[in-house]
């Protein structure tokens, strides 16, 4: 791992020795403690203004994770974890049948399993021996398949999916494309302008080196009003700080997946890292 810039500043925090968990926890970078006291004198000392702060924060984290992704800030939501991400994802869709389908490799993150079985909808596995790069091995599964769910990059083997060649598959099938990026993001160039896919969840505890904690969820604008998501709160309002206890709307951007009050530190760090 590189551990200076360009210009022979430390971009991450002193290490002895080459570090080989950024695949399972990216080295902290530089700074990142910075951030953390500026969080708690906005604490300490701007109480009255603190929202404001620190939402703007989060906005800068949205941007900054927008123009990693080739994407526009409206259209992410931060989200404690990709399980999360998932679980609302997959609550807010609507669907024609009772019970509908997902289809996921049994190669997946288990997270993505757990929340798939608890989901309501009837899990299809593709199994982990079939060749998961070959779109025709998706064709084959999609059959009556409400949502699929893609990992871009495997944890447990590394292999990398050809994301959009998938998607072509899912989207002819008529079902939801939701991609896995918590292993590729800040390591393999992602251009979600190019994909062709509806819902991206991913993290910054790996290769963005922004610590667990800042999780997101990505959905096209051609979706997101058909998404009714359940788990809402003050921050999933169209206008938070309305107070109206009989008027509730869905914000109308991403933000509809928010919930209540939101976790900061770990998106201003996550912003200071991407």
């Amino acid at each position: 791992m590189t551990t200076q810039s360009a210009s022979g500043g430390d971009v991450f925090v002193p290490h002895l020795g080459s570090y080989l968990l950024s695949h399972s926890i990216g080295l902290a970078m530089s700074g990142s403690r910075e951030i953390a006291s500026d969080y708690f004198d906005t604490w300490e000392q701007h109480t009255a203004d603190a929202w404001p702060r620190w939402l703007a924060g989060i906005d800068g984290f949205r941007s900054a994770l927008a123009a990693l992704l080739g994407t526009e800030a409206h259209s992410i939501c931060p989200q404690n974890n990709v399980s999360s991400g998932l679980t609302k994802l997959l609550d807010s869709l609507p669907h024609d049948v009772d019970q509908p389908t997902v289809l996921i490799s049994e190669d997946a993150f288990p997270s993505l399993g757990f929340v798939c079985s608890r989901s309501g909808y009837d899990v299809r596995f593709i199994p982990a021996a079939a060749n998961l790069s070959d779109p025709i091995t998706w064709r084959e599964h999609l059959h009556g398949v409400d949502v699929a769910v893609i990992t871009h990059v495997h944890s447990n083997t590394g292999v990398c999916l050809p994301v959009p060649e998938i998607a072509a598959e899912v989207a002819a099938a008529g079902a939801v494309t939701v991609v896995d990026v918590a292993q590729s993001a800040g390591i393999i160039p992602i251009d979600l302008a190019g994909w062709g896919v509806d819902v991206v969840v991913g993290s910054c505890v790996k290769w963005l080196s922004g610590g667990p904690g800042a999780g997101w969820l990505w959905i096209a604008d051609a979706l997101v009003d058909r998404c009714t998501p359940t788990d809402v709160g003050w921050f999933s309002h169209e206008a938070p700080f309305e107070f109206d206890i009989h008027d509730y709307r869905d914000a109308p951007d991403a933000l509809r997946f928010w919930g209540g009050s939101p976790t900061v530190l770990p998106f201003l760090i996550a912003a200071h890292s991407i």
